[in-house]
């Protein structure tokens, strides 16, 4: 049972990663490589996030909302702590894009590499 217990304390957290968008563990699926998370500073500094793995994003709706393995959503109290997420979960920020006309900044994520 110790042998067991000791295996369980050292995988990898990326193991036990899950974030879900519309129903999608984007953790497991392997067709998922990307995805691009656009976050709009709103009124009285409120952000609205939604994030794109390519499932066709056409409004602000929940389904592209991120949600935890308990499939709850997940809110942010900054951008910085959006990137600590990711990167917990198992994803390394590529790229980031800030546009001022829109007050909206887009941040491209890929895949880590999984280690054996």
């Amino acid at each position: 049972m110790k042998k067991l217990f000791f295996l369980f304390l050292f995988l990898p957290v990326s193991l036990f990663s899950q974030i879900y968008v519309d129903g999608v563990d984007i953790n497991v699926d392997d067709e998922i490589q990307y995805c691009q998370i656009s976050a709009v500073i709103g009124f009285k500094k409120t952000m609205n996030i939604i994030l794109d793995y390519g499932q066709g994003v056409k409004s602000w709706t929940t389904k592209t909302k991120i949600k935890n393995k308990e499939r709850e959503l997940v809110e942010f109290n900054g951008l910085v702590q959006l990137m600590n997420f990711m990167n917990q979960n198992g994803w390394e920020l590529v790229d980031s894009i800030y546009r001022k006309d829109q007050n909206r900044e887009k941040y491209t994520f890929k895949k880590k590499e999984k280690t054996d």
